[in-house]
Protein backbone atom coordinates (compact mmCIF):
# COMPACT_ATOMS: atom_id res chain seq x y z
CA UNK A 1 0.00 0.00 0.00
CA UNK A 2 0.73 3.46 -0.87
CA UNK A 3 1.24 4.73 2.69
CA UNK A 4 1.66 8.69 1.90
CA UNK A 5 -1.18 8.40 -0.50
CA UNK A 6 -3.27 7.21 2.60
CA UNK A 7 -1.98 10.13 4.78
CA UNK A 8 -2.86 12.95 2.34
CA UNK A 9 -6.63 11.25 2.03
CA UNK A 10 -6.71 10.88 5.69
CA UNK A 11 -5.98 14.78 6.06
CA UNK A 12 -7.77 15.83 3.51
CA UNK A 13 -11.57 13.89 4.77
CA UNK A 14 -10.70 15.59 8.51
CA UNK A 15 -10.46 18.63 6.68
CA UNK A 16 -13.90 18.32 5.29
CA UNK A 17 -15.15 17.24 7.83
CA UNK A 18 -13.86 20.32 10.29
CA UNK A 19 -15.40 22.62 7.72
CA UNK A 20 -18.38 20.94 7.87
CA UNK A 21 -18.51 20.75 11.48
CA UNK A 22 -17.28 24.27 12.05
CA UNK A 23 -18.69 26.24 9.04
CA UNK A 24 -15.70 27.60 7.96
CA UNK A 25 -12.34 26.93 7.04
CA UNK A 26 -9.99 29.63 8.10
CA UNK A 27 -9.60 32.84 10.94
CA UNK A 28 -8.19 36.01 9.07
CA UNK A 29 -5.68 38.11 11.38
CA UNK A 30 -8.63 39.87 12.84
CA UNK A 31 -10.55 37.04 13.81
CA UNK A 32 -13.09 36.81 10.82
CA UNK A 33 -14.39 33.54 9.62
CA UNK A 34 -13.56 33.13 6.46
CA UNK A 35 -14.96 30.33 4.19
CA UNK A 36 -12.66 28.06 1.81
CA UNK A 37 -13.83 30.14 -1.54
CA UNK A 38 -12.77 33.27 0.23
CA UNK A 39 -9.85 31.68 1.62
CA UNK A 40 -8.88 30.67 -1.82
CA UNK A 41 -9.87 34.14 -3.12
CA UNK A 42 -7.52 35.75 -0.70
CA UNK A 43 -4.82 33.41 -1.40
CA UNK A 44 -4.50 33.62 -5.20
CA UNK A 45 -4.41 37.30 -4.21
CA UNK A 46 -1.81 37.54 -2.04
CA UNK A 47 -0.02 35.22 -4.66
CA UNK A 48 -0.70 37.67 -7.06
CA UNK A 49 0.38 40.74 -4.90
CA UNK A 50 3.75 39.18 -4.14
CA UNK A 51 6.74 42.05 -4.99
CA UNK A 52 10.10 40.51 -7.13
CA UNK A 53 11.70 40.88 -3.20
CA UNK A 54 9.09 38.45 -1.86
CA UNK A 55 9.86 36.16 -4.95
CA UNK A 56 13.56 35.89 -4.52
CA UNK A 57 13.54 35.79 -0.89
CA UNK A 58 11.18 32.44 -1.45
CA UNK A 59 13.59 31.06 -4.00
CA UNK A 60 16.60 31.72 -2.03
CA UNK A 61 14.67 29.36 0.67
CA UNK A 62 14.23 26.72 -2.33
CA UNK A 63 17.33 26.18 -2.19
CA UNK A 64 17.97 24.99 0.97
CA UNK A 65 16.08 21.27 0.14
CA UNK A 66 18.06 21.87 -3.36
CA UNK A 67 21.38 21.43 -1.52
CA UNK A 68 20.59 18.83 0.90
CA UNK A 69 18.83 16.25 -1.91
CA UNK A 70 21.60 17.13 -3.97
CA UNK A 71 24.39 16.55 -1.10
CA UNK A 72 22.06 13.47 0.21
CA UNK A 73 21.85 12.06 -3.63
CA UNK A 74 25.28 12.32 -3.91
CA UNK A 75 26.31 10.30 -0.52
CA UNK A 76 24.05 7.87 -1.15
CA UNK A 77 24.47 6.97 -4.75
CA UNK A 78 28.75 6.90 -3.58
CA UNK A 79 27.43 4.59 -1.16
CA UNK A 80 25.33 2.20 -3.48
CA UNK A 81 28.33 2.65 -5.80
CA UNK A 82 26.45 3.83 -8.58
CA UNK A 83 29.55 6.37 -9.79
CA UNK A 84 27.89 7.89 -12.80
CA UNK A 85 24.69 9.20 -11.07
CA UNK A 86 27.23 10.64 -8.23
CA UNK A 87 29.07 12.26 -11.20
CA UNK A 88 26.38 13.62 -12.65
CA UNK A 89 24.95 14.86 -8.63
CA UNK A 90 28.34 16.27 -8.24
CA UNK A 91 28.38 18.54 -11.59
CA UNK A 92 25.13 19.55 -10.72
CA UNK A 93 26.23 20.75 -7.17
CA UNK A 94 28.56 23.80 -8.97
CA UNK A 95 25.17 25.09 -11.02
CA UNK A 96 23.43 25.03 -8.29
CA UNK A 97 25.69 27.13 -6.23
CA UNK A 98 26.08 29.52 -8.94
CA UNK A 99 22.54 29.97 -8.79
CA UNK A 100 22.10 30.35 -5.37
CA UNK A 101 24.67 33.33 -5.27
CA UNK A 102 23.54 35.04 -8.38
CA UNK A 103 19.55 34.95 -6.42
CA UNK A 104 21.80 36.65 -3.52
CA UNK A 105 22.93 38.96 -5.60
CA UNK A 106 19.59 40.23 -6.59
CA UNK A 107 18.01 39.86 -3.91
CA UNK A 108 20.78 42.35 -2.01
CA UNK A 109 20.48 44.26 -5.25
CA UNK A 110 16.69 44.55 -4.96
CA UNK A 111 16.19 44.98 -1.68
CA UNK A 112 18.69 48.55 -2.20
CA UNK A 113 16.87 49.67 -4.94
CA UNK A 114 13.51 49.56 -2.25
CA UNK A 115 14.95 51.32 0.36
CA UNK A 116 16.02 54.22 -2.64
CA UNK A 117 13.12 54.20 -3.85
CA UNK A 118 11.61 54.58 0.10
CA UNK A 119 14.16 56.76 0.70
CA UNK A 120 12.91 58.48 -2.90
CA UNK A 121 9.00 58.87 -2.05
CA UNK A 122 10.13 59.68 1.56
CA UNK A 123 12.11 63.04 -0.11
CA UNK A 124 9.21 63.80 -2.34
CA UNK A 125 6.84 63.82 0.01
CA UNK A 126 8.77 66.23 2.12
CA UNK A 127 9.69 68.16 0.04
CA UNK A 128 5.57 68.92 -1.38
CA UNK A 129 5.22 69.31 1.77
CA UNK A 130 7.49 72.20 2.25
CA UNK A 131 6.71 73.51 -1.32
CA UNK A 132 2.63 73.16 0.18
CA UNK A 133 3.40 74.44 3.30
CA UNK A 134 5.37 77.59 1.95
CA UNK A 135 2.01 78.22 -0.07
CA UNK A 136 -0.30 77.73 2.60
CA UNK A 137 2.36 80.62 4.68
CA UNK A 138 2.35 83.07 1.83
CA UNK A 139 -1.82 82.44 1.55
CA UNK A 140 -2.09 82.75 5.37
CA UNK A 141 -0.11 85.91 5.19
CA UNK A 142 -1.37 87.56 2.43
CA UNK A 143 -5.43 86.76 3.87
CA UNK A 144 -5.16 87.45 7.27
CA UNK A 145 -1.98 89.42 7.54
CA UNK A 146 -0.09 87.14 10.18
CA UNK A 147 2.42 84.25 9.72
CA UNK A 148 1.57 80.58 10.56
CA UNK A 149 4.27 78.61 12.37
CA UNK A 150 4.31 75.06 13.18
CA UNK A 151 5.46 73.29 15.52
CA UNK A 152 6.99 69.54 15.08
CA UNK A 153 4.18 67.82 16.35
CA UNK A 154 1.82 69.87 14.70
CA UNK A 155 3.78 68.75 11.45
CA UNK A 156 3.00 64.92 12.01
CA UNK A 157 0.74 64.04 9.21
CA UNK A 158 0.26 67.34 8.02
CA UNK A 159 0.96 65.81 4.26
CA UNK A 160 -2.41 64.93 3.44
CA UNK A 161 -4.17 68.29 4.49
CA UNK A 162 -0.89 70.18 2.63
CA UNK A 163 -2.21 68.03 -0.30
CA UNK A 164 -5.55 68.88 0.10
CA UNK A 165 -4.76 72.52 0.88
CA UNK A 166 -2.63 72.65 -2.48
CA UNK A 167 -5.73 71.21 -4.25
CA UNK A 168 -7.83 73.95 -2.81
CA UNK A 169 -5.33 76.71 -3.64
CA UNK A 170 -4.80 75.53 -7.22
CA UNK A 171 -9.20 75.33 -7.58
CA UNK A 172 -9.04 79.09 -6.02
CA UNK A 173 -6.14 80.32 -8.30
CA UNK A 174 -8.56 78.57 -11.33
CA UNK A 175 -11.75 80.78 -10.01
CA UNK A 176 -9.90 83.91 -9.95
CA UNK A 177 -8.78 83.88 -13.86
Amino acid sequence: MNIPLIIFIVVVIIIIIRIKKRGFFWKDKKGKELTFKQFKGRFKEGVINTSPLQQTRITLFAFIPMFAGITWGIVVTFLLKTYWLTLILSGSLPITSIQFLSNVQKYRSQKAAEKLMKEAEEYHLETEFIKVNKRLRRLVKKRYNTEVKLTGKQRKGMSTMAMTTNQYIKKKKGERK
